[in-house]
């Protein structure tokens, strides 16, 4: 596994030497680009942007693609596809008794 940074289930993490710690603090990789706790990316001579779930960023630069995911976090269901981060809205639901 190489060493490496991403969000996972709304959590910033990185893996290190096989072990994964939250980010407390900014995070800097070798290329410059900074990873923040509340999962935005500065990439350089970019602006900010919200990393995607599972996308992976390895401690010395460059990217891994992000997959398409849909996941619960909180009761509510994030779907992630193309690059973009919708929140399903629930409705309620009625139920019609039958007689």
């Amino acid at each position: 596994m190489i060493d490496h940074v991403t969000l996972s289930r709304g959590r910033v993490a990185v893996f290190k030497d096989s072990a994964a710690a939250d980010v407390r603090e900014p995070l800097k990789l070798d290329d410059g680009a900074i990873v923040s706790p509340d999962g935005k990316i500065t990439l350089p001579g970019s602006s900010p942007r919200r990393l995607l779930d599972g996308e992976l960023f390895p401690l010395a630069g460059g990217k891994q693609p992000a997959r398409d995911s849909v996941t619960l976090q909180g009761g509510n269901v994030i779907v992630q596809k193309d690059g973009a981060r919708l929140e399903v809205e629930s409705r309620p639901q009625h139920h019609h008794e039958r007689r």
